[in-house]
């Protein structure tokens, strides 16, 4: 006998931020909507990682800032505690020469050589060119002054080189974009306990209406309703669908989407993302508590202290290193403990080891799985993708990262889930 059949007024495809938000809001508003996670957890990639002594570490979202309204009115909704990051001057491993962000950038040519190196980004970003037509964001920095060797550090030391495998490859509006939801920002701050405290105080709140371990593999639009197949059939009035473009690519649509929106789904790239984390004894990297810091020689990439938000400051140190682009590739061909004892060994500049025994694990997500990681990235002129990849299509809507202005924060999925919500029950 066949499983009996699901019925809601609108299904939500993915369980993250955006399709909680969604279905918060939906849920206000008096309409049946149930969420359909593939899943055991919900959150996507605001995914907190635990050991057995109650130690976590962020797979995903790291940490929010004080400028994120919509996400600030979630966290004292559900009277969630915010711990504020240390401020500090990160560290770096470039070139063979270690140092701090603050520190004059005399290895560099060219005229940054008489700014600091934290001052570079912002110094070069008052020097491009705001533009109506596109490029990348590398072409962009040379014709304001970069050298080669401070497209390089940028690449390699600030957050855009987190956009894509190369600052080639990156368009220079996206970037602005990107670096846009941080204006008005002072503070940056994490979840006591976890960031995934948010998607668990929302899955509360939802209760029955989450539906987990339920992949949605093909979406059939008929005269009369959306028809999702997964481990049960699913009838609906609507769709949304909030799923990051990776684990989009892998639902058939039938019949299918515009040939408009299936060429954006396709073209815009989505950039590899690896990391290794690590949780050891307390007290290791006191001086960047709190913080990011990166190498680019051993091996590169960023590493990320997350000790500040544990229940118990002094209970551990917790880190992370991250890699995206073809580091990331390169990564997911390493074996773990392989790939551990590398980033180990890359922390020497920076910390006293020891014989420290450390608890590590390897985490990565690439384009053939349902992921929790990585950046939807726009190459140069590919922008306006964005706008086609958000519109609907008859009964069905789109959320995600994707179809975000703020498509790096726990923000701007919030805000990507609620407009869908606002238009499905509009349109």
């Amino acid at each position: 006998m066949s499983n009996p059949s699901i019925s809601c007024d609108v299904a939500i495809v993915g369980g993250g931020l955006a399709g909680l938000a969604a279905a918060d809001f939906l849920k206000e508003k008096g309409i049946d909507a149930k969420i359909f996670e593939a899943q055991g957890v919900a959150g996507g990639r605001v995914f907190t990682n635990r050991n057995s002594s109650g130690a976590h570490c962020e797979i995903g979202a790291f940490s929010f800032t004080d400028a994120e309204k919509t996400l600030w009115k979630y966290i004292h909704r559900f009277s969630l505690e915010a711990v504020a990051q240390s401020p500090i001057d990160r560290e770096f491993h470039f070139n063979g020469i270690t140092g701090h962000f603050s520190d004059k950038g005399d290895f560099l040519e060219g005229e940054e050589v008489h700014i600091k190196l934290k001052d570079l980004l912002p110094f070069y970003l008052g020097r491009m060119e705001k533009r109506g037509e596109d490029e990348s964001v590398a072409s962009s920095l040379q014709r304001a002054g970069a050298s080669e060797k401070a497209i390089q550090w940028l690449q390699e030391n600030t957050i855009i080189g987190l956009l894509g495998d190369s600052l080639e490859k990156v368009s220079l509006l996206f970037m602005r974009q990107f670096l846009a939801q941080y204006e008005g920002s002072n503070a940056t701050y994490s979840l006591r306990g976890g960031n995934d405290g948010l998607s668990k105080a929302l899955v509360t709140h939802l209760k029955e209406r989450v539906y987990f371990n339920f992949p949605i593999l093909k979406i059939v639009r008929t005269a009369s309703s959306i028809i999702l197949e997964g481990n049960q059939r699913v009838f609906a009035r609507k769709a949304i669908i909030a799923v990051p473009l990776a684990a989009l690519k892998q639902i058939e649509f039938s019949p299918p989407l515009p040939k408009e929106k299936q060429e954006a789904i396709s073209t815009v790239p989505y950039t590899a993302c690896s990391q290794v984390r690590f949780i050891g004894p307390a007290g290791i990297f006191k001086e960047i508590r709190g913080g990011v810091f990166a190498s680019t020689d051993h091996p590169p990439g960023w590493y990320r202290d997350q000790t500040s938000s544990q229940a118990k400051q002094d209970q551990a140190t917790v880190f992370s290193m991250s890699f995206t682009g073809p580091e990331a590739r390169k990564k997911q061909g390493v074996p773990d403990k392989e790939s551990a004892q590398e980033v180990l060994d890359g922390l020497k500049p920076f910390a006293h080891l020891g014989q420290v025994k450390w608890e590590d694990h390897f985490f990565s997500w690439n384009e053939v799985k349902w992921v929790q990681g990585g950046y939807a990235c726009y190459p140069p002129g590919k922008l306006p993708l964005q706008k086609i990849l958000e519109v609907p299509v008859e009964e069905l809507h789109f959320a995600g990262e994707h179809t975000s202005e703020k498509p790096a924060s726990m923000n701007g999925a919030l805000e990507s889930g609620i407009r869908a919500a606002q238009e499905c029950i509009t349109k």
